[in-house]
């Protein structure tokens, strides 16, 4: 062997006379704790996207709301003014099968409906907003419900519409709150996730 390929036993003595360092205690430390941010970070997000998904469908549900009112609304108007036994059949059948979607709707808002897709309980801003709605949405339901047990007069249809009218006016407030609020929560994990990653750069 060439001395130029012998191994060097000074090089070599190292594992017998001078095992390699082990990891210092704080730089362990220093892993643990990133591997923790991680774990957190995960979690955030995972929880995050959950809650998104819940918010799609909430805000559905609430941004169908006064499309329904519309349908309540043309349906009581059309009773007021039918005279054909078979058109006050079609009017009746598509003011209930609106009157019990959006009497749904409105109420899982609130309390939740898991066949909807809503979580319920909504935030004390969203849920002020629509304590503001609730006298009128009273109103819509006892003036659809009087039309289907007697043929509503035309003063009664265009009260509804008064009271329709107002109503998408409270639920755009709604819809407006709930958006804010999801931008809010998803800008509040983006500045988390920054911090948990400028610590763990901090660590390395």
């Amino acid at each position: 062997m060439s001395p130029e390929t012998a191994p060097n036993d000074a090089a070599l003595s190292w594992s017998a006379a001078h095992p390699p360092h082990k990891p210092a205690g704080s730089y362990i430390l220093g892993l643990g704790l990133i591997a923790v941010m991680m774990v957190v970070s995960t979690v955030l997000v995972a929880r995050e996207l959950t809650r998104q998904a819940n918010e799609v469908s909430v805000l559905n549900v609430a941004a169908d709301l006064p499309g329904l009112t519309y349908e309540i609304g043309n349906a009581v108007a059309g009773l007021a003014e039918a005279t054909d036994e078979a058109e006050v059949s079609a009017l009746e059948a598509s003011l209930e099968a609106s009157l019990t979607t959006y009497s749904r709707a409105y109420i899982g808002l609130q309390f939740g409906d898991p066949e909807l897709g809503l979580p319920g309980a909504p935030s004390p801003d969203i849920d002020r907003l629509l304590s503001l709605a609730d006298p009128v949405f009273s109103q819509i339901i006892n003036i659809a419900r009087a039309a289907l047990v007697e043929q509503p007069t035309r003063s009664a249809a265009s009260l509804l519409e008064l009271s329709s009218s107002a109503f998408r006016s409270r639920m755009e407030g709604v819809v407006f709150q709930y958006q804010r609020e999801a931008e809010s929560r998803v800008q509040s994990l983006a500045r988390l996730e920054f911090i948990l990653l400028s610590a763990g750069l901090l660590l390395l």
